[in-house]
Order: structure tokens, then C-alpha cells, then sequence
């Protein structure tokens, strides 16, 4: 069972508005004991690139091999992959073997990536996200128990409001060539 100390009630109303999507959805996500919250930030904004009514948010306490975030089809296997912050090398290229599309989300300056952008190149459906940093703590920062956020997406921008504060940066797609 979760600590209750560690749940958040969360409110997403999410305007996509290159690709005409425009979803709300109320739950509750646990911060897992393993988990800082960096990568619980990372993993409630990859849930928002993606449509709500068929993205799920997966928990690693389970045995089986799951995504942060993902898009399951009818026969299991995963349409969209995404995993947040810095997954191993190892469980990225089981990723992009078991799933259509695998997105990693992560910060904009890591070790993470820079040691290992040179071997990613070498996945075909891979896309790499980068988030500015300072971007990810101030909503760090700023977090509270009741998460209310309202998030726009618009020419590779992510805007966040909640409130506190509003939040924009760019959405930095990493070329892997």
C-alpha cells in the first residue's frame, strides 16, 4: 500500500493545440519509495504529451516490464513507450524492441546524455525530449499535494500553470544523427 504521506491528487486539463487535443482527467499517482521527484515530474508531464484517454502511468513495483508512461494496444505489446529522466541503456533497447515509438524525457543537462547519446543513435525509433532544468525545479519547487495543473502545447512549447506560478519552456527535440 502507498504512503499516504506521498499521493497526489492530480488535475490535468491538457490543450494540445497542434494536434487539436483538448482533455481533462482527475487521479491520484503515488511518488514511489524509489522514485525522487524530479522523475515523478518528468513522468506527470510525459503523461500530458500524450492523449489522456489512452496513455496509462505504470508503476515499477511490478514484476513485468513496463513503461513510466504508455500507450498499450489490444494485443499488449506498447505503441508508445516513455520512460523519464535516465533509464538504463540496457532497458531502452528492450524498450524500442518491445514497443512502436520509445520517447525519453530528461533533463536538458545531464551526464546521462552526455555519455550516452552516441550509443542511442543507434535506436531507429527512439526520440529524446529534453526539458530545461531550471524549468523542472522551479515546478519542483512550487509542488504541492493537490497538483492543478493546466497545460498548453503549442510549436514545441510546454506551458504549465498552476497555483503558484506558470511555467514555460521549450520542448528540445535531441537529434540522435
Amino acid at each position: 500500500m502507498a504512503d499516504k504521506t506521498k499521493l497526489f491528487k492530480a488535475h490535468l486539463d491538457v490543450a494540445d493545440i497542434n494536434h487539436h487535443r483538448y482533455e481533462h482527467k482527475d487521479f491520484t499517482l503515488a511518488l514511489l519509495p524509489n522514485e525522487d521527484t524530479q522523475h515523478f515530474l518528468l513522468k506527470l508531464i510525459g503523461y500530458s504529451l500524450l492523449p489522456l484517454e489512452q496513455a496509462n502511468i505504470f508503476s515499477h513495483n511490478t514484476s513485468s516490464f513496463n513503461p513510466d508512461v504508455g500507450i498499450q494496444a489490444l494485443d499488449e505489446h506498447f505503441e508508445v513507450w516513455l520512460d523519464a529522466g535516465f533509464p538504463s541503456l540496457k532497458r531502452v533497447d528492450r524498450a524500442c524492441h518491445k514497443s512502436e515509438q520509445v520517447i525519453i524525457l530528461t533533463p536538458t543537462q545531464s551526464s546521462w546524455l552526455d555519455e550516452n547519446k552516441h550509443k542511442l543513435r543507434l535506436l531507429d525509433n527512439l526520440h529524446l525530449i529534453s526539458l530545461d532544468n531550471h524549468f523542472i525545479q522551479k515546478i519542483e519547487d512550487n509542488i504541492v499535494k493537490k497538483l492543478d495543473w493546466s497545460v498548453i502545447l503549442e510549436n514545441d512549447k510546454i506551458t504549465i500553470s498552476d497555483h503558484c506560478d506558470f511555467y514555460e519552456t521549450q520542448l528540445n527535440e535531441l537529434s540522435l544523427a
